[in-house]
């Protein structure tokens, strides 16, 4: 990949970025032009350096990283011929979490806040240039995060006058998985008939998320009652979720029913 020159400063510093704009933090480093590091008295250094280039490695833009989860950060500084050199003093910083400042070439590391981070490794040679890289939109967020969709089934059953009448409906629904991955809402509506009248049936999810195991309510609106029903299921963070749910509501209405539903986005916001 090609680098472009961000600036090239009197002293004869040398900046550099896959992305542009890059600002090192001002107490990274020395000021460019210092007498520090590996170079001698006269500010001279092995050539090796003249030509060096910073690449990260890993994430990759655009990368996933499970929240509270050890990822995988890697940077290397090359020579002209695209050999790596031995330097590890390379420092790392967030867009998005000003107290994630780890140094190091290749490290593993889970410290990172949830959002959408520009991750951008650093270094200043031993001949005082100064290298950076960015990588961009690194998503950092549960792993059972994101935007669900599917089916939502409800049946009723009513006894009226000794005789039992049963309806049921079935509609789509939307989920959201909070990005710390602990709370599921979503609503759907369906039509059912019931003993001559069309009614429309409308459903409220409300529930946590603990590794996976699933609490909480559906509230199901049927016009002649409104109450929330516990619910209970499983969501896995391959994107799979089960809800089931039944209650009798006041003595004279048996409810029950499922959500099924498959992640489709890792958007935690609807339209997002």
């Amino acid at each position: 990949m090609r680098l472009v020159l961000l600036a090239l400063l009197a002293v004869g510093c040398r900046v550099y970025s896959n992305s542009g704009g890059v600002q090192l933090p001002d107490t990274a480093e020395p000021a460019c032009g210092d007498d520090t590091g590996d170079a001698d008295d006269t500010g001279s250094a092995d050539p090796v350096w003249d030509a060096a280039v910073l690449q990260v490695i890993a994430p990759e833009s655009g990368d996933f990283l499970p929240l509270e989860e050890a990822g995988h950060f890697e940077a290397q500084v090359t020579d002209a011929e695209g050999t790596a050199l031995d330097w590890d003093e390379i420092a790392w910083t967030s867009s998005e979490d000003t107290d994630w400042n780890p140094v190091g070439a290749s490290f593993d590391d889970a410290g990172l806040a949830v959002g959408r981070h520009d991750i951008t490794a650093q270094t200043r040679l031993p001949n005082g240039d100064r290298l950076a890289w960015t990588v961009g939109d690194i998503l950092v967020q549960s792993a059972y995060a994101g935007t669900y969709t599917g089916t939502i089934y409800v049946e009723i059953t009513i006894d009226y006058n000794g005789t039992p009448y049963t309806v049921s409906c079935a509609g789509a629904t939307t989920l959201v998985v909070d990005p710390e991955g602990q709370t599921i809402t979503g609503d759907s509506t369906c039509l059912v008939s019931l003993m001559g009248y069309d009614m429309d049936l409308a459903m409220v999810v409300d529930a946590t998320n603990d590794d996976g195991a699933i609490q909480g309510e559906v509230a199901v609106d049927a016009g002649f009652f409104d109450v929330p029903i516990a619910a209970s299921g499983s969501l896995s963070e391959d994107g799979d979720l089960l809800m089931e749910f039944a209650d009798d509501v006041y003595g004279y209405a048996a409810v029950a029913g499922s959500v099924e539903a498959t992640r489709i986005s890792r958007d935690t916001e609807l339209g997002g």
